[in-house]
């Protein structure tokens, strides 16, 4: 067939959009709205939380990776995600606002959350790369999700709102 085809990752990044927002907590007494950036360098968006359906004032930041298949690794424990270095390194080490990486599996339609600013494993994964000298390829990090803690869906929400409060207050120490 001739014509503009659609790339495939635009069709797996909306599917994943469409998986993550319908992960997030809607709640009358809890919610969180994402609002999608038009550009996008190296921020998907933004959650917005409300309780009581009452703004409080924080701004979440995301980076939303999504997959037609998973990566799973440990007999399905932990999800593996290969993740560039320049955007890792941004977001362990330049960005100052509280963000969380976000991993959609389009094929089980599960959402993951790892806590890239506050991750030992991350910032040891960058510092290693940025470091070597030798001709193997640096060029990007490998992360490990760990499945059954780090699940967001409407009703388990609780430890992804913790963390955003965990790396606000690292942030605030290291500026």
């Amino acid at each position: 067939m001739y014509g503009k085809k659609r790339p495939i990752q635009h069709r797996v990044d909306d599917d994943g959009l469409d998986i993550f927002r319908s992960s997030l907590p809607h709640s009358k007494a809890f919610s969180m709205v994402f609002s999608q950036e038009a550009k996008d360098y190296g921020i998907d968006g933004q959650l917005q939380v409300f309780v009581n359906e009452y703004h409080t004032g924080e701004f979440l930041k995301v980076q939303i990776k999504s997959k037609d298949e998973g990566g799973y690794v440990d007999k399905g424990k932990t999800l593996s995600l290969s993740i560039d270095l320049d955007s890792a390194f941004f977001l362990v080490k330049e960005v100052q606002d509280p963000t969380a990486l976000i991993v959609v599996d389009n094929d089980s339609k599960r959402v993951f959350w790892y806590p890239i600013q506050t991750s030992q494993e991350a910032k040891l994964a960058v510092d290693q790369q940025l470091n070597r000298t030798d001709e193997v390829d640096n060029t990007s990090i490998t992360l490990n999700i760990d499945v059954e803690n780090n699940q967001l869906t409407p009703t388990n929400y609780q430890k992804f709102h913790a963390y955003f409060k965990e790396a606000k207050l690292k942030l605030s120490k290291k500026s």
